[in-house]
């Protein structure tokens, strides 16, 4: 397993209109590292944001670090731009770059897991808060937990936290209207790690059309091409949401669609999402990575359900159909057994026995 274990210092304060941070890293491999440096502010609809980031211009779309300027406005930025003194201007649920956020045992340890498998872990601070910065989402549906443990309890975690991309949450309120761009060079000139280049940008517009369609358009130019995508978010009534998107570089193409919903005891979620060889740098192999989940809840009794996936192009290719469930047998027990991203099962026990006791246990 590729794990990160990192340790961190951040500052940050208040200057002028606008608020100031820094961010310093040391890995496991002992590189030093500083990012995420900025001063940023807010006014009336607009956000601005000068200094370093690592950006993305669209899910389909590949991140880059940028040194230079960002700006995103909104007719709505109460609810669609992040208040002063975030890490970004905004904060999409399904954009590429995400950070996590939560309460958990102080000094304890906060483990990310992506569909099943473990990506980092950190020690929850004193006063309870944990933060995954700067993790590099797949597009499509991708079970994210967060596992929180005990100090010197690391058999099994007191509680997990989901924090799972839905199609949903793309669409914007009726009416809504949201830019962002950013403009500057490809780099960081404080981190050895990162090659500086050229100078690079992005533009991303997304516009609601009545309650249930959002359209966006997406142009980025980094070293990794000049890239376009275009999508739109769909609400179907009992079907639940879709989402299409089509990206397109180096005359490659990406394309991603997506459906989950519920009606009555059933759920399901679909994603299949396809690249070309070359869409990507150096990866000259097609891609796919196909998604289905359909079953029935009665829910905090029972979930039973079937999951499918077929990937293959870089790394391991993957093709299986299996059951899941969740049960609660009676009060205070829980049991799950559920197939990783690789098709291999995680089981998990959670048996609250009284109000000072409980007995928690996994196995992957």
């Amino acid at each position: 397993r590729d794990t990160r274990e990192n340790g961190f210092t951040e500052l940050f304060g208040r200057a002028g209109p606008g608020t100031w941070q820094t961010r310093y890293s040391r890995d496991t491999g002992g590189a030093n590292r500083v990012t995420d440096y900025h001063w940023q502010t807010r006014r009336d609809g607009f956000a601005a944001l000068i200094g370093h980031q690592l950006i993305s211009g669209q899910a389909l779309l590949s991140s880059f670090d940028l040194t230079g300027a960002q700006l995103a406005w909104s007719n709505q930025p109460e609810r669609l731009l992040t208040p002063l003194g975030d890490r970004r201007l905004v904060e999409d649920s399904v954009s590429p770059i995400r950070n996590f956020r939560g309460q958990g045992p102080p000094g304890g340890i906060a483990e990310l897991r992506i569909n099943g498998r473990v990506l980092e872990r950190q020690r929850i601070r004193l006063d309870g808060e944990f933060e995954f910065l700067d993790v590099e989402i797949p597009a499509g549906f991708v079970d994210i937990r967060v596992d929180l443990f005990k100090p010197f309890a690391l058999s099994a975690p007191v509680n997990s936290l989901d924090f799972s991309t839905r199609a949903s949450q793309r669409l914007l309120p009726a009416g809504a209207t949201r830019l962002f761009a950013a403009v500057g060079l490809e780099g960081n000139p404080l981190d050895d790690r990162v090659e500086d280049r050229d100078a690079a940008g992005l533009v991303n517009l997304r516009q609601a059309v009545g309650e249930n369609l959002t359209l966006e358009a997406a142009a980025q130019s980094s070293e990794d091409g000049d890239q376009t995508a275009l999508g739109l978010v769909m609400g179907l009534s009992h079907l639940g949401v879709a989402s299409l998107s089509a990206a397109h570089n180096n005359g490659a193409t990406a394309t991603l669609a997506t459906l989950d919903g519920d009606w009555r005891h059933a759920f399901w979620r679909v994603s299949l999402r396809d690249r070309d060889a070359g869409f990507r740098p150096n990866i000259d192999k097609d891609e796919r990575d196909y998604f289905t989940e359909v079953g029935l809840r009665n829910w905090p009794l029972w979930e039973v359900s079937l999951i499918a996936r077929e990937r293959f192009g870089p790394g391991t290719d993957v093709n299986f159909i299996k059951p899941a469930a969740r049960l609660r047998p009676f009060q205070g027990l829980t049991l799950q057994s559920r197939p990783d991203s690789q098709g291999d099962y995680v089981h998990d026990l959670n048996w609250r026995i009284n109000r000072d006791n409980q007995l928690r246990a996994r196995q992957d």
